[in-house]
């Protein structure tokens, strides 16, 4: 009996010490060098660009003064709208429903397919409004809650947390339309990386440019028509008409 037991915490042990050391293996992860942290890759430059379009101020005709709180707003149309045409697919989740004093609260979360990366990403929103009553009634007199006044209330908290939420993607969706500040997110588009190929094609035409601009003959100047491209075909004509005088 004592034989077995001893087994038993053998295997124990055992099993502890290799689940430790899986462990180990699963977290250790090699730290990113710096110059991966700063470089600018491909994915990287486009991400770039994608978020300063994200952040672009939504144009003035978007814009309108809401009624009631004579603050700007663009239209819920509007924003579903720039959803497809920006992430193509979206889709939402409500989270939560609640009662809160005298309103409908809604916590929704919306997903969208990045279109740069490929990968899922959401955002959060919150969204509440009042259930009405009857004229004259008080905001939290259960007993004279209009008949309607959940059936307006719930989905009028639901566009608000949608509004909310989308906010959150960037400028274009109306998240400074209230702010005094506006941050410019121009300065992280920069230009695509050039290829070795393309740097040894700018190489080339630099070349074949600075020989048509020495050719002292007419000679000269024709064995290089095998070499000029189109972005030669100005200073070759040129030359040409030079050395023809």
């Amino acid at each position: 009996m004592r034989k077995r037991r001893r087994l038993c915490l053998k295997h124990q042990v055992e099993l502890m010490t290799c689940r430790s050391d899986m462990s180990n293996e699963t977290t250790k992860r090699p730290l990113p060098t710096m110059r991966e942290l700063v470089e600018d890759t491909e994915l990287s430059i486009k991400e770039n660009a994608f978020m300063v379009l994200l952040n672009q101020k939504p144009p003035k005709e978007w814009i309108l003064e809401h009624p009631m709180t004579k603050l700007p707003y663009i239209p819920i149309a509007r924003l579903e709208y720039l959803m497809t045409r920006i992430f193509t697919k979206w889709w939402v989740e409500i989270k939560q429903v609640q009662t809160i004093a005298n309103s409908v609260c809604v916590t929704i979360r919306v997903y969208v397919i990045n279109p740069i990366t490929g990968e899922t990403e959401w955002n959060e929103g919150i969204g509440a409004c009042p259930i009405q009553t009857d004229k004259g009634a008080g905001a939290a007199d259960w007993n004279h809650v209009k008949a309607n006044g959940v059936q307006i209330g719930a989905p009028a908290a639901e566009t608000y947390a949608f509004k909310d939420a989308v906010e959150k993607w960037g400028c274009l969706f109306g998240k400074d339309l209230t702010r005094k500040d506006f941050i410019n997110y121009d300065p992280l588009l920069k230009t695509e990386p050039v290829s070795e190929a393309d740097k040894t094609a700018q190489r080339e035409s630099a070349r074949v440019t600075t020989l048509i601009k020495e050719c002292k003959s007419l000679k000269a100047l024709e064995d290089l028509r095998k070499d000029i491209k189109d972005e030669h075909t100005e200073i070759f004509a040129a030359k040409f008409q030079e050395l023809s005088k």
